[in-house]
């Protein structure tokens, strides 16, 4: 009977009646299902395919493709795209990605080390594209560099290392995203390797040429006379070289710590915030990263640990890991002042026994960032940046702190009518000698002086010296604050981190001028001038020496100390060569100043510049006075002769 009779097995086929065994197999590209009765019972669907007697579709396998039905077999995925398990089609590499013939995921093939990709469907590891000059590409499967060339390193394309072995050498230095070392600029100078910009100003008295590795040049490196390889000389004879406006004090331009006496240009400090300077000419730093105050000593210029890290805490504990901030000297020298701003505290150093003590009325302080010394040295200013007020603390009980003036927030009025003035953010503070405070009010953007009559808020004047509409000038974020009297006159010294740039401000005018901290052979090298950038960490004044009038700038960003001459005798810039002026002379190199050079004497001539000895003689029957331009000087007077080489005085 009909029951008795058997389907056709899958992937075979029965055409037509009476059959006693299957017509056949399932024809390529078709598939067979049990009971079918043609050869090609049902086609293969796209992303499938059915060879001669297949049951079923079978997918494609991953790396495979096939768009069309019907097919027998399935084809490579093409090069810049892959195909997933049963595809239609392809789809393109990811970026950061490549993808030879037959991939069968997108991420099977990172572009390697040293290149990325930003576009899909790149199609081998030669594609990718190699990383941009001045960028490194550390990870496979980029879409972009991770970053720019770290400071003190250069990246050519394809650099694969964060950390290459690409260094920059001695007599070059390497901004963040260098592609190449950038030569140490004329009148300046790179002695060592991993420099992110000059290490500081070539000394006074010497020309630093392009590439040099020392301040003070004498000849060419190596001993080689070819002008490619000179990196500077010594000032010569007849001439004078002005120095550097800015002088590195401290510092290697990257973190880290160093042995114990290490000299000053090679010691690392990390993030240094603050550095006062003794009347002995000893340097106390506070290196904040390192959590101590460092000591350079003026005699042998090494730089060691004083405070913190295990040294002279006393029973202050948490100084060893507490960061010192801010610096001041007790008006006798006698004591050492330290600023923690991150725990909100501060200490006193007794120098001459080493012993430390809290000032403990200074607490309830909120973030201070800055602090100055009463000239009778009894009571420290504290500008309590959190709480937008200055407090006046004595430094000995049994007196109480009290808040000077101060309320929150912006302020832009001077002596608003209600409530007493109000700040913003004060970040630093300096007392003059007749007691007058004067305030860096960073929120407000705005320098000001208070003078104060009887008691807190009791007949208090604060009157804006800078800022606002004062004399026209806008300051941003002033941070860091000092000042010098000179005169009859008081200046400040000020750092707006907002305009980025160091202020020199007459008191009695409220005229700011700029202080250049590089000249224009710096600014002109196709960089940004990264120390002008660089948020210095505070100001302050040296202890005179002379004339000279300095400050001491912490420069964290770049973890050096530098200096900065206020008050240079000279007009000539840095790095020039300046010759004496008619009627005098120098007879020896090295000079840095035209105070340098010689008076012509009596009896003898200098006529031009830039003269090693006298010209020559005066002329016979004149006589010649010191400084004298010319032979014919003054003609010998009446009853009188005069020889060759007379001077100021005639014989009879």
């Amino acid at each position: 009977s009909e029951k008795e009779c058997l389907d056709c097995p899958a992937g075979f086929y029965c055409s037509g009646t009476g059959k006693e065994e299957p017509t056949g197999t399932c024809d390529p590209g078709y598939f067979c299902a049990k009971g079918a009765n043609s050869a090609q019972h049902a086609a293969c669907p796209g992303g499938h395919y059915c060879p001669r007697g297949a049951v079923e579709a079978i997918p494609c396998p991953a790396g495979t493709v096939q768009p069309d039905s019907g097919q027998e077999s399935c084809l490579p995925c093409s090069t810049g795209n892959y195909c997933e398990f049963g595809a239609t089609e392809g789809k393109p590499c990811p970026a950061g990605y490549y993808c030879p013939s037959a991939s069968g995921t997108g991420t099977s093939f990172p572009c390697p080390i040293g290149t990325f990709s930003a576009q899909e469907g790149v199609t081998s590891a030669d594609t990718c594209t190699k990383c941009l000059a001045g960028h490194f590409c550390d990870v496979p499967g980029l879409t972009k560099p991770v970053g720019k060339c770290l400071p003190g390193y250069y990246c050519p394309v394809g650099t694969g290392l964060r950390y290459p072995k690409t260094f920059c050498p001695p007599g070059s230095y390497c901004p963040r995203g260098s592609f190449q070392p950038t030569d140490c600029p004329a009148n300046y100078y790179c002695d060592t390797s991993r420099l992110s910009e000059p290490t500081a100003a070539c000394s006074p008295g010497f020309i630093c040429g392009a590439r040099s590795t020392t301040p003070t040049p004498t000849q060419a490196i190596s001993g080689s006379a070819c002008s490619e390889n000179l990196q500077g000389y010594k000032c010569p004879a007849g001439y004078y070289c002005p120095p550097a406006l800015t002088r590195l004090v401290a510092g290697v331009g990257y973190p880290g710590k160093s042995a114990e006496g290490v000299d000053a240009s090679k010691a690392f400090l990390n993030g240094p915030q603050d550095a006062v300077r003794t009347s002995n000419g000893d340097i106390f730093i506070a290196d904040t990263g390192n959590q101590r105050v460092a000591r350079l000593d003026a005699v042998t210029g090494e730089v060691t640990t004083y405070i913190g890290q295990g040294l002279r805490q006393g029973d202050s504990s948490w100084i060893l890991t507490a960061k010192p901030t801010r610096l001041a000297l007790s008006p006798n020298q006698e004591t050492l002042y330290i600023l923690y701003s991150d725990v909100a505290r501060v200490v006193q150093h007794t120098l001459s026994n080493a012993k430390t003590t809290e000032v403990v009325d200074a607490r309830g302080c909120s973030s201070p960032q800055g602090f100055a010394v009463d000239p009778t040295g009894s009571a420290l200013y504290i500008a309590d940046t959190g709480n937008n007020r200055i407090r006046k603390v004595p430094v000995a009980p049994p007196s109480r702190a009290t808040d000077l003036f101060g309320q929150a927030q912006t302020d832009t009025a001077d002596n608003p009518p209600d409530q007493g003035p109000k700040l913003d953010r004060p970040s630093a503070v300096w007392v003059s000698s007749n007691g007058v405070v004067y305030i860096a009010d960073a929120g407000n953007g705005r320098i000001r002086r208070f003078q104060q009559a009887a008691g807190p808020q009791s007949g208090a004047q604060l009157t804006t010296i800078v800022g606002g509409p004062v004399a026209g000038v806008k300051l941003e974020s002033p941070v860091a604050l000092t000042g010098f009297e000179a005169g009859g006159k008081v200046f400040l010294v000020a750092y707006d981190a907002g305009v980025q740039m160091v202020l020199k401000i007459d008191t009695s005018e409220s005229t700011p001028t700029k202080v250049d901290l590089f000249d224009a052979s710096r600014a002109g090298n196709g960089h940004v001038d990264s120390q002008i950038q660089s948020r210095f960490g505070s100001v302050q004044m040296e202890t005179p020496t002379g004339d000279t009038v300095a400050a001491l700038f912490g420069d964290p960003e770049r973890h050096r100390i530098r200096r900065i001459f206020l008050n240079p005798d000279y007009e000539e810039p840095v790095g020039k060569k300046v010759p004496c002026p008619a009627g005098t002379y120098l007879d020896y190199d090295g000079a840095y100043a035209e105070s340098h050079c010689k008076e012509c004497p009596a009896g003898k001539y200098c006529r031009g510049t830039g003269l090693t000895q006298p010209t020559g003689d005066c002329a016979g029957g004149f006589t010649c006075d010191a400084r004298s331009e010319q032979p014919e000087g003054t003609p010998c007077p009446v009853g009188h002769f005069c020889p060759a080489s007379s001077g100021a005085s005639a014989s009879r």
